[in-house]
């Protein structure tokens, strides 16, 4: 459930994409890209734990609350939304890897899928 405007959940959601980026910044390109989700997809959800504590629980803005959601932890993250980050990863990480290489130079991305 959002309790605030979704403009605050929009800046949450950008501020996630910075441990996506990091954690796949740290893959091979030989890990399969479906385990590059996964991962990622867990390395979002620790940080939107973090992010859960600190904006709705230390600071009280209570920006979202998944206390009604099955297997959730505090009310800051569940197993519905995990899997939907773990989903995600996956078009975010290809976009990431091919703005890195249009715009900054890096390397061409190649994928391993599974």
């Amino acid at each position: 459930m959002i309790k605030r405007p979704l403009a605050s959940l929009g800046i949450c959601s950008a501020a996630l994409c910075v441990p996506l980026d990091v954690a796949n910044e740290r893959f091979p390109w030989e890990l399969p890209l479906i385990v590059q989700a996964v991962l990622s997809g867990l390395a979002i959800t620790a940080g939107e734990l973090a992010a859960g504590l600190v904006l709705n629980v230390w600071l009280g803005l209570g920006i979202w609350d998944y206390t009604g959601q099955w297997g959730n932890l505090w009310g800051k993250i569940c197993p519905l939304y995990t899997a939907l980050w773990c989903l995600l990863a996956g078009p975010v990480i290809v976009s990431f890897d091919w703005l890195d290489c249009w715009l900054c130079g890096g390397e061409r991305p190649r994928y391993k899928i599974v």
